[in-house]
């Protein structure tokens, strides 16, 4: 099998990637945080679960919880320096004592790599670095690069992170954007909030029900129009500036769609199979979906401006698009 997978070699941001879900500013107090990250965006709504009114002081109190909260779990799963993934990248033979967050998105990454046959790869991360490096490297650099990369160097057992090849890295990439918004959805639900969004890039995830049940509006951006209406879970959407695409026997090379946006409960599904659809392909993508062992629902923009969408994507009005003058096509998957 053809594979392609995305090098996050620099900071992603895609202010545009995602619109404020629907939001009217007087119902809800809005923050933006901009840094080295990303564009994290919060929206509260100003009611307590009992119906009460919050004040603006309270409400920067749980936004400033949550963005610290987002913060400690994304760098803890960057390679910085300090951060447990850095360390476990030193090139050295390493048997590494590891946090609990850690090893559950290291050995997530791992299965969902085996999951869907390499077309999602954490283990990438020795051509990242050597691409960041040099964006043209010769023949040789890259081939001894390609010689690290694969899920075999790795192995979880309890606590306990191993790596067979010294010179191999994780690059825990969407899996540690997902992992963050989660840590921060999950802390404002038990928060004194009633309901909200949180986007961070290109995902957005919601909590809490609203008083009239009515689902989240999350609007993609006016290249690609459409809605996702949903009253939980999370929506990624990847489309232009997102990462190079790499071919694993051609080098870079350009994505299969224009822009792939994808729902699930789970925000590392939504992530990492925005991510797999955006490179590889409308079909490469529906294998995975056939397989069962993954839940989602995808809107995927093909370059020429025709919609795929998976079997249940615009069922019970999940995903309206707004596409004029486009054919929508549903995939093989649909049409049974």
């Amino acid at each position: 099998m053809k594979r392609i997978a995305v090098l996050f070699l620099t900071v992603v941001i895609l202010f545009s990637a995602l619109s404020s879900c629907g939001i009217a500013r007087g119902e809800y107090f809005v923050r933006t945080r901009r840094d080295g990250m990303g564009r994290l965006c919060i929206s509260l709504a100003r009611v307590d679960k009992d119906g009460k009114h919050l004040s603006d002081e309270k409400l920067h109190t749980i936004y400033e919880d949550a963005c610290r909260i987002f913060s400690d779990t994304y760098n803890d799963l960057s390679d910085v320096p300090e951060s447990g993934l850095y360390l476990f990248n030193v090139e050295f033979d390493t048997v590494l004592d590891i946090p609990k967050g850690i090893g559950d998105a290291a050995g997530y990454a791992i299965n969902l790599s085996q999951m869907t046959e390499g077309l999602y790869e954490p283990c990438a991360g020795t051509v990242s670095a050597l691409i960041k490096k040099d964006p043209t490297p010769s023949k040789k650099a890259l081939e001894d690069a390609l010689s690290h990369v694969g899920t075999e160097h790795f192995s979880i057992d309890g606590d306990v992170l191993k790596k067979s090849d010294p010179k191999a890295k994780l690059d825990l990439g969407p899996l540690r954007d997902a992992y963050a918004l989660k840590a921060a959805v999950e802390h404002l639900t038990n928060s004194r909030c009633a309901y909200g969004t949180v986007t961070f890039n290109g995902t957005a995830g919601v909590f809490g029900k609203k008083a009239d049940e009515s689902p989240f509006e999350v609007k993609l951006s006016s290249g690609h129009p459409g809605v996702f209406n949903i009253t939980e879970g999370y929506v990624s959407l990847v489309s232009e500036h997102f990462g190079t695409a790499f071919d694993f026997s051609d080098g870079v090379t350009d994505p299969a769609l224009e822009c792939a946006a994808v729902y699930s409960l789970d925000p590392r599904v939504s992530c990492a199979m925005a991510a797999v659809a955006y490179v590889n392909g409308s079909d490469s993508l529906m294998e995975v979906y056939r397989k069962g062992e993954l839940s989602f629902e995808a809107a995927l923009t093909e370059k020429g401006g025709g919609l795929t969408l998976t079997k249940y994507a615009d069922k019970n009005g999940l995903f309206v698009p707004e596409i004029n003058e486009a054919e929508t096509q549903e995939s093989e998957e649909v049409s049974k």
